[in-house]
C-alpha cells in the first residue's frame, strides 16, 4: 500500500495498493504487528447525489480528509554528539538521547526499545542500545555520516527517530 502525495508527519493523500510508488513523495506503508487490544479503523466513502444540479457546477471541490484518533510515536531526540561532532573511529564515544511515550510521556530507559546506528558506506552499523552509554566508533574512512537513535513505544508500537550527522575522524590514542 502506498500514500500519495504525503509527508511523514500527517499521512495524508491518497492511498492505493500497487508495486511501486507513482510519484517522488509517494510513500510506502509498512506493516508491523499491532499490539493486542488495538482498535484498527477503516473507512470508505462512496456515494452518489441523485437528481440534476439546481445551478452549474463550478468544479468538484476536494474532499475534507478525515483522520481517526491513531496513537502517536514516541518522541525522540540526540543530545550526544551534537550536529557535525566529531567522533573518533575506533575510540570509545559517549551517545545520549531522550525517547518518551505518546501519550503518557513516560521515558523509555529499556535497551530493548532503542538503537544507536551510524550509517557508513556499506549501510548502518548497530552502535548500542539504551538512552545513552558509551559505544566504540567503527572502523568507517573519515567522512561525515547520520547517526541515528530511534525508539519503539512498548505499548502501542510505533516507532520515531532522531537523526544527526557525525564526523568520523582517526583516534589519537
Amino acid at each position: 500500500m502506498w500514500i500519495g502525495h504525503s509527508d511523514r508527519e500527517t499521512l495524508t493523500g491518497n492511498g492505493y495498493f500497487d508495486e511501486r510508488a507513482h510519484g517522488a513523495d509517494d510513500q510506502e506503508l509498512r506493516t508491523s504487528a499491532v499490539p493486542a487490544g488495538q482498535p484498527l479503523v477503516a473507512g470508505v466513502v462512496c456515494g452518489s447525489v441523485p437528481g440534476a444540479p439546481a445551478s452549474p457546477s463550478k468544479g468538484a471541490s476536494a474532499p475534507v480528509p478525515v483522520r481517526p484518533d491513531l496513537p502517536s510515536a514516541a518522541v525522540v531526540s540526540i543530545q550526544r554528539p551534537g550536529a557535525g561532532g566529531r567522533l573518533r573511529r575506533g575510540c570509545e564515544e559517549v551517545f545520549a538521547g531522550t525517547a518518551r511515550t505518546r501519550p503518557g510521556d513516560r521515558p523509555l530507559t529499556d535497551p530493548r526499545y532503542t538503537a544507536w546506528r551510524l550509517t557508513g558506506p556499506d549501510g548502518p552499523v548497530v552502535l548500542g542500545a539504551g538512552p545513552s552509554g558509551g559505544f566504540v566508533v567503527p572502523l568507517l574512512p573519515d567522512g561525515t555520516y547520520p547517526l541515528t537513535f530511534t525508539a519503539t513505544d512498548p505499548d502501542s508500537g510505533l516507532t520515531a527517530t532522531a537523526r544527526v550527522s557525525g564526523r568520523v575522524v582517526g583516534c589519537l590514542r
